[in-house]
């Protein structure tokens, strides 16, 4: 019996290490199928997180991947709507800056127009001042202007009767031309009349 046993306990060692070897190769063969194959260790992920209930390190790298591309894409999108913001900004600037150049060549512009008119106006004053000094001495000047000006005024009254009694004299002969014109109208009238 002693033996029975001890050939038994024997062979239960061997069956011990046989099964812990073949447990280690099963073991090694899987870690080497998995480090080949990326379907396999996603297949046997997947089991895993099934099976325990809870999610694997591949699982949720596999999220926070998807996490960072989407707050990449978001990021970017804010990127792109800033940079648009900016340029929009950009040409708003520059349209301004365009505009108060060309404000402050108008007013550069105005300004001496203002300062040319003031001149001429001054100048004006002057002459106006000096006209006005020779008006009051010289009252003999404004009776020789008076009266050269009643001779024009005369000569134009004449020019004026001279073009009316022209305009009369042809109105009368236009006149005269009608009536005759009239008179051949109405002479010529029963000639057509009569059917031919």
């Amino acid at each position: 019996m002693k033996t029975l046993f001890k050939t038994i306990m024997t062979l239960l060692r061997g069956i011990r290490r046989s099964v812990i070897v073949l447990l280690l190769l099963i073991s090694v063969g899987f870690n080497i199928a998995f480090f080949v194959s990326d379907t396999l260790l996603v297949a046997a992920s997947g089991v895993v997180s099934a099976v325990s209930g809870t999610r694997t390190i591949l699982a949720r790298q596999a999220d926070d991947i998807v996490q960072l591309e989407a707050d990449l894409k978001t990021s970017r999108q804010a990127q792109r709507q800033l940079r648009g913001e900016l340029d929009d900004t950009a040409a708003e600037l520059a349209q301004q800056k365009l505009a108060v150049r060309e404000v402050r060549s108008e007013l550069a512009e105005t300004a001496a127009h203002l300062t040319a008119e003031r001149a001429t106006t001054r100048k004006i004053r002057g002459q106006l001042t000096e006209a006005s000094a020779e008006l009051m001495m010289a009252p003999e000047a404004t009776r020789r202007v008076r009266a050269e000006l009643g001779r024009e005024l005369a000569d134009s009254r004449a020019v004026q009767q001279q073009m009316r009694a022209a305009t009369s004299v042809v109105a009368t002969r236009i006149a005269r031309r009608n009536r005759r014109a009239a008179a051949r109208e109405l002479s010529v009238m029963p000639a057509e009349a009569v059917p031919v």
